[in-house]
């Protein structure tokens, strides 16, 4: 029982870039170390080094400390789209996998759950805007040969009724390598397509839907409990296992994120150098030990 349980937890693996990011993957990596029970952590870090940066050797530290090993992924679609550096970022993880966005936090313990079961699983996107901003998803379906799925989601903040469209944010798969290879395929075709307009920055999530058809995977569609849009929307009573807080004004604006941001830096005290260097995470700083 518990080996058929164990392979059902997923790596989880996130991109750190060098620079004013490195804040977001530092406390992304602490809140997984403290609250992901089964341990299984990667941060991948885009390469070649010579156009992407290398990260500091403080973040460095505080991954090995962590016991997260750093594993480089390239940006499959071309340096301009930095979102493309997530679509290479299961790339060569030839088991279950969790990507997660890097400006998130784990708000509770996290070992596994009933919903993340299957092939896939993802959370409908915050808004259309996609189809809002004049994309076509005939467009996008026709040039693989498949007809335009029916409008059975629903956008999880504005209650727009969509076509299949997901947050690239969380993304659960039964298998890394076969998903980014499918992924990174279906986004150069859809991205080569002069036709097909507002593709960015959405192109990661517009190549999602197709993705997963591709593959024959069926995608559970979750709620926000995996992947709160903290941006806009305010945390109620129950905290969410993973908040998406975007910008570090936000946790400071948001009770719930402040407690567990004041305690990651109390519990992982080598945070502070890495988050006090960057404009926005110093103001943080400075207000949270204000308060």
């Amino acid at each position: 029982m518990f080996d058929a349980v164990n392979k059902l937890c997923p790596t989880i693996a996130f991109v750190a870039h060098a620079g004013p990011l490195e804040p977001q993957a530092a406390l992304l990596a602490a809140s997984l170390h403290e609250y992901y029970l089964p341990g299984r952590i990667i941060c991948r870090t885009v390469a070649p080094t010579s156009v992407w940066g290398d990260v500091s050797a403080d973040l460095k530290a505080l991954l090995n400390r962590l016991n997260i090993p750093l594993m480089p992924c390239e940006n499959p679609i071309e340096i301009s789209y930095k979102h493309g550096n997530k679509i290479g970022a299961l790339d060569g993880l030839e088991e279950r996998c969790l990507f997660l966005d890097t400006d998130m936090m784990l708000m509770a313990p996290f070992s596994w759950h009933y919903m993340l079961s299957g092939a896939a699983a993802a959370k409908p996107a915050d808004v259309d805007t996609f189809s809002n901003g004049g994309g076509s998803w005939a467009r996008v379906w026709s040039l693989f040969d498949k007809d335009v799925p029916p409008k059975r989601y629903k956008a999880t903040v504005s209650g727009d009724l969509m076509r299949p469209y997901f947050n690239a944010g969380f993304i659960l798969v039964e298998h890394g390598d076969d998903f980014a290879k499918t992924w990174i395929d279906c986004a150069r075709k859809i991205d080569a397509d002069t036709r097909i307009r507002n593709k960015r920055p959405w192109l990661d999530q517009i190549a999602l839907p197709v993705t997963f058809a591709s593959l024959g995977w069926e995608v559970d569609a979750l709620g926000d409990a995996f992947n709160y849009p903290c941006h806009i929307a305010t945390i109620g009573d129950a905290a969410p296992y993973f908040a998406h807080y975007h910008y570090p004004h936000v946790i400071a604006e948001q009770p719930k994120l402040a407690f567990r941001f004041k305690h990651l830096l109390k519990t992982y005290t080598d945070l502070g150098p890495i988050l006090r260097r960057y404009e926005g995470w110093d103001v943080l700083m400075t207000t949270m030990e204000a308060n």
